[in-house]
């Protein structure tokens, strides 16, 4: 998987909703990450795949 580089960025989602960072190695450099009422998921894999499954 790719990495992931974040510097200084600002990312968010609506309100009550996920922001998920899925990749490689994940460095995050200033910034912010916001989910209001919501969640923030950091998800870092060396090899292999990522399935992601929407609960509702």
């Amino acid at each position: 998987p790719a990495n992931l580089q974040v510097d200084q960025a600002q990312l968010g989602v609506k309100e009550s909703q996920s922001l998920a960072l899925v990749g490689g190695n994940i460095n995050i450099n200033g910034g912010l990450l916001r989910a209001q009422n919501g969640r923030v998921e950091l998800g870092s894999v060396s090899e292999g795949f990522v399935k992601i499954k929407k609960n509702r």
